[in-house]
């Protein structure tokens, strides 16, 4: 997921207005495919998956009951990738080969997002997965992926208001989310946002040609195509741009937000605990019980290994719980505080001292 930052923004809107049409809506990719999914009504799935491909990106979303869960965009490092994404003659084994690679890379990926979902366990697995995007190879990859992952895999279509024979499978491939920004005005969608300035939005009513609008929103779509395809350079800094952008989203967006960082952190966690298992079982199934005891509402930032000693550094809302709660297990005995506990503005600070074994 991605925003426009100001200056591209700006490079847009000023070649709209050249082109004497004026803009009402600047959204996030995110949620233009969302929009274009929800829209018909007929996702009903409880655990599904969205994925949009573009010459170098892939942007995977997870969804719980039609809500944004998590969303998380990785960079396509295959080195040809891009060649054949805009390129026609898709059929050689060249192409294949690539696809399959992608495809692979695609559903380990999407398990590694499932994995840094807090709110999904093993018991729950993935309905449906709708890939977006995928320019000429999107027929090959929506194969590959339904093969590799074992799921039911939708290509993302448009709205029933849509004459679908006016349409090509490439267009498809090249302009979901401009179809779905473009759609915009014309009816209610899921999610209302628009990032379009203050001075630039438009709160006059007019009566819309909606054949009119739709021809000269497709039209100013393919014309956006054809200049960014012709001007790749341009189009690689473009996405760096975007980039930096996401920062500023995250912070308001819940679902989104710090999502690399947590990945990063799970990863290094998971290697960690894995290290400590293999080294120590004792220490790992200390730490797992500690995990089940200490509430949520407590922070452990430091936790030191004595021999037969648990040594816990943290900070709680409610230090003086912990004590009972600990004492309480029967991995634990002789569990008291060293020290005082020292109040401050982002809880109660704690150490807390504990025995490893278990109760006679």
């Amino acid at each position: 997921c991605a925003a426009v930052n100001k200056e591209v923004a700006v490079n847009y809107l000023q070649l709209l207005k050249k082109l004497n049409l004026n803009a009402s809506v600047l959204d996030v990719s995110t949620f233009a495919n969302l929009n274009l999914l929800l829209v018909n009504g007929e996702h009903q799935d409880p655990l599904s998956v969205m994925v949009d491909i573009s010459s170098d990106l892939i942007e995977i979303l997870i969804l719980i009951n039609s809500n944004l869960e998590f969303s998380r965009t990785i960079p396509i490092k295959e080195p040809k990738f891009q060649e054949v994404f805009l390129n026609p003659e898709n059929q050689s084994e060249e192409h294949k080969r690539i696809s399959e690679q992608v495809a692979k890379t695609l559903v380990e990926e999407i398990k590694n997002t499932l994995a840094s979902c807090r709110n999904i366990d093993n018991s729950k697995s993935v309905d449906t997965i709708y890939i977006s995007g995928g320019g000429y190879l999107i027929s090959h990859l929506a194969l590959r992926v339904e093969q590799e992952s074992g799921v039911q895999v939708i290509k993302l279509q448009s709205p029933k208001s849509i004459n679908q024979t006016a349409q090509s499978n490439s267009a498809k491939a090249f302009m979901t989310t401009s179809l779905s920004l473009a759609l915009r005005k014309l009816k209610k969608n899921p999610i209302e946002a628009n990032l379009l300035p203050e001075d630039l939005t438009t709160t006059k009513k007019k009566k819309i040609d909606i054949k009119k609008t739709a021809g000269l929103a497709l039209a100013t779509v393919f014309f956006i195509i054809a200049l960014m395809v012709n001007q790749n350079i341009q189009a690689k800094n473009t996405l760096i741009s975007l980039d930096k952008q996401l920062e500023e989203i995250k912070t308001q967006m819940g679902p989104l937000e710090k999502v690399d960082l947590e990945y990063k952190t799970l990863q290094k966690y998971t290697k960690a605990l894995n290290k400590i298992d293999e080294l120590n079982p004792t220490k790992f199934s200390s730490l797992v019980e500690l995990s089940q005891i200490i509430p949520s509402d407590t922070w452990l930032k430091k936790i030191r290994f004595k021999k037969k000693n648990i040594e816990l550094n943290g900070i709680s809302k409610n230090a003086s719980q912990l004590i009972p709660m600990i004492e309480k297990s029967s991995h634990f005995q002789n569990t008291h505080f060293v020290g005082t506990i020292i109040t401050e503005s982002t809880g109660e600070k704690f150490t807390i001292k504990t025995a490893v074994g278990t109760k006679e």
